[in-house]
């Protein structure tokens, strides 16, 4: 019977090694890293036989195999692959016929046996085939291998010693991505809605376009964040731009990014030119800021929720035509706006979920305050991290060529 072991809930990797270990008499373990080695020297205490192939590469710990040397040398064979070695096998044997094995992404580490999510597949006596592959495959490794000795042992235990910091301050920045959610009930990501998916697609083109003009956008506003400068730019290609040279932009890659400069130099001219609302806009920024920050966000007024509608893009021409500020207070309330904008803007849930959930969500949904206002208004918030994103900002990325929908 084939199970599949991954690490999540109950079903932990090492528990499932300790109770075939129960049953076994040699017991033989492939695995590039190596730093956990509690489980063998109880194996080894209970008169077991282990045949062991590790590479000696970070993060493989010098001091756990020093300690396995240490162990009765007449039932432990410690090996190292001098081939680049990334198996992750598990082969347990009882009078050397009966076989239980394991194939999959563990290594013999705290992390791989108990708190990583991995996926291990068990291989029982119901599938001979596989065994006796993965048995071959262990015989395999007897080429590429060589008796691990003090010798080669202390030579990497310099070069472990020699790069450990390099490698805690790895672990220490990727930190972040590892986190465990707060969010008990995390939206799986393809139940994200198309229009919150869409935003990272948008994300992905701008970042295109904002890569071509990034040097012009900073020498002539170098105190504006460029994703606020193309925010306006948007408002130049939909309704300034004279479409010249429209398809050859969209059919011609090349032509493309050598034109899209050039179309911003227009721009520039057209803006200092005028009003220079381009300067202007780090002003609304930091307003906004002001008004729904952090700290500041749970004693925002009726008549400042309908400011913040008012400074968007996506807000304010509905203000004026329908009054749609008023009704923005009015019908969603005071408490309601401040506990679903503290969600948008500050909630450590993935950017797509929260934009979903303002979408979607029957509990973050607000009345009057759509896709629009909910995706420009975190452009506005933090405008060097994450562009805005309205209707006009689409239509202008995709009139250059850049589909994203």
């Amino acid at each position: 019977m084939s199970k599949l072991i991954d690490n999540i809930d109950q079903n932990v990797f090492g528990e499932h090694l300790r109770k075939c270990g129960e049953n076994a008499d040699y017991i033989e373990i492939a695995v590039a890293f190596f730093t956990d080695m509690e489980l063998i020297k109880k194996w080894v205490e209970e008169g077991k036989y282990i045949d062991l192939y590790v590479a000696l590469q970070i993060p493989t710990k010098p001091a756990a195999l020093r300690l396995l040397l240490q162990l009765d040398t007449t039932k432990v064979n410690l090996y190292y692959v001098t081939k680049s070695f990334h198996s992750k096998c598990y082969l347990f044997n009882r009078d050397k016929s009966e076989k239980t094995g394991f194939i999959g992404s563990s290594n013999f580490t705290n992390g791989g046996l108990f708190n990583n999510i991995e996926a291990n597949m068990l291989v029982d006596t119901d599938n001979e085939g596989m065994l006796s592959e993965i048995q071959n495959h262990f015989d395999r490794l007897k080429e590429f291998s060589n008796v691990l000795t003090p010798i080669e042992l202390d030579k990497y235990e310099t070069i472990y010693d020699r790069n450990k910091d390099s490698l805690r301050k790895i672990k220490s920045d990727q930190k972040e991505f590892n986190q465990a959610r707060k969010s008990k009930k995390k939206i799986k990501p393809d139940k994200i809605c198309k229009e919150a998916r869409d935003y990272l697609k948008f994300w992905e083109k701008v970042d295109i376009i904002v890569k071509l003009i990034k040097v012009l956008s900073e020498e002539e506003w170098p105190k504006v964040p460029v994703y606020l400068t193309v925010d306006h730019f948007w408002h130049w290609i939909k309704v300034e731009w004279d479409k010249k040279n429209i398809r050859k932009i969209q059919g011609d890659l090349k032509y493309r990014e050598a034109e899209v400069p050039r179309l911003f130099k227009k721009y520039i001219r057209y803006d200092t030119a005028g009003p220079n609302w381009t300067k202007n806009m780090p002003q609304v920024s930091k307003r906004l800021k002001f008004l729904l920050g952090r700290k500041r966000i749970n004693k925002l007024s009726n008549e400042e929720a309908e400011e913040v509608y008012r400074s968007l893009h996506s807000g304010n021409s509905r203000a004026v035509r329908f009054s749609a500020d008023k009704k923005f207070t009015k019908e969603n309330g005071i408490k309601r706006i401040r506990k679903s904008l503290e969600y948008l803007l500050f909630s450590e849930d993935q950017i797509i979920e929260r934009i979903h959930r303002l979408i979607n969500d029957p509990k973050y949904k607000l009345s009057e305050f759509g896709p629009s206002n909910t995706q420009e208004l975190i452009g506005w918030m933090f405008p060097g991290d994450m562009p805005l994103r309205n209707r006009k900002a689409d239509f202008a990325v995709e009139m250059l060529g850049y589909k994203f929908k």
